[in-house]
């Protein structure tokens, strides 16, 4: 055999030398760069969609949804301060404010805009640990079978799906909301470019704004309140029109399955205190004219068992304007909310 034929075997560096050099660590490189890449134009969109959105004039804001509702009835135990009604009291009563007025007890909005509050009223009655003190908010049109479920949806809500996953995902969300006003969906792509070909222009942008703490304050730069309050009375007039004449029969019957709930809520030592927020002008006059305090307020109250305070037997109050008719903007709201502590604390009720 010659040495050509040699079959010793290679030594193990010349074997390495030898074979082909890997090509993964250039591909997981070439990789890297194409993420590097897809993220920094991702995020250089939404940095621009942002930034187009607050030139138009929006800018961040809280979704009012059910979670945010339930992050807040979920505090509702031992002796908390619960505001219960719709749009009138979650605009004008300042949470914040009243809890500074009224020391160590935490204030938590649950109105919801729109929906009457007796179902939550209701689950509060049954919830054996809530001894806690109730501002509810009486709309007098709202005591009809038609509207008495209202909150009905949010509570049943809270009970069957507010889970960890939904308190997690509240709180992202929130923090989300607070920062980008393109994460409200006010301003979601397809409702914009629906607009922009409808309109020419964007969607306006929002004149109600919701706290964290679930407070709302209108933007008086953002909307034409004489056209609001025009808006307003023309709906109104037309709701009462068509409602024809008040049921009563059937509204003091929802008045006593009213007072059954504060009775049940009294027995432990809860408070309720029964609420007429300020309307203003003519609303005023439709709503007396259809709804007579002496016939419909003065009884409820009396029935009721619990006390009573009407914006018109609190001269504070009764001097406020309504930039609506229906509705206290935020300094007015500050107004009340301290006539309000100021009323609570002469009747010594906590």
């Amino acid at each position: 055999m010659t040495p050509n034929d040699s079959i010793q075997p290679m030594e193990p560096s010349a074997a390495r030398a030898d074979a082909p050099t890997s090509t993964r660590p250039a591909s997981a490189a070439r990789w890297g760069k194409t993420w590097c890449l897809a993220l920094l134009l991702a995020g250089s969109a939404l940095a621009g969609w942002e930034a187009w959105l607050r030139s138009a004039g929006h800018t961040p804001s809280l979704v009012d949804d059910p979670d945010l509702w339930c992050q807040s009835y979920q505090r509702a135990g031992g002796d908390a301060v619960v505001l219960l009604g719709s749009s009138r009291i979650q605009l004008g009563v300042v949470p914040g404010r009243l809890a500074k007025l009224l020391p160590g007890r935490e204030v938590l909005q649950l109105a919801v805009d729109g929906r009457a509050p007796f179902a939550s009223l209701e689950d509060l009655a049954d919830d054996e640990e809530f001894r806690g003190l109730v501002l509810l908010s009486i709309v007098e049109s709202t005591l009809t079978a038609r509207d008495w479920p209202g909150q009905a949806e949010y509570v049943a809500h809270f009970h069957n799906q507010w889970s960890f996953d939904r308190r997690v995902h509240r709180r992202l969300s929130t923090a989300r909301q607070l920062l980008f006003a393109s994460a409200n969906p006010n301003v979601s792509l397809l409702r914009v470019l629906q607009f922009l070909l409808d309109e020419g222009r964007p969607p306006p942008p929002l004149w109600l704004h919701t706290h964290p703490d679930r407070s709302r304050e209108v933007d008086p730069e953002r909307i034409d309140f004489s056209r609001l309050t025009a808006w307003r009375l023309e709906r109104l007039r037309k709701l009462y029109a068509e409602a024809g004449p008040v049921d009563e029969t059937e509204w003091f019957s929802l008045a006593d399955r009213l007072r059954s709930a504060i009775e049940r809520l009294q027995r432990r030592g809860a408070r309720v205190v029964l609420l007429r927020l300020p309307t203003c002008g003519e609303h005023w006059r439709l709503d007396e004219e259809r709804y007579p305090r002496a016939r419909f307020w003065d009884r409820l109250v009396e029935r009721s068992g619990a006390p009573g305070i009407h914006f018109l037997d609190v001269p504070e109050m009764a001097a406020l304007p309504c930039y609506d008719g229906s509705h206290l903007a935020r300094p007015e709201a500050l107004r009340f909310t301290e006539a309000l502590a100021g009323e609570l604390e002469r009747r010594n009720i906590r």
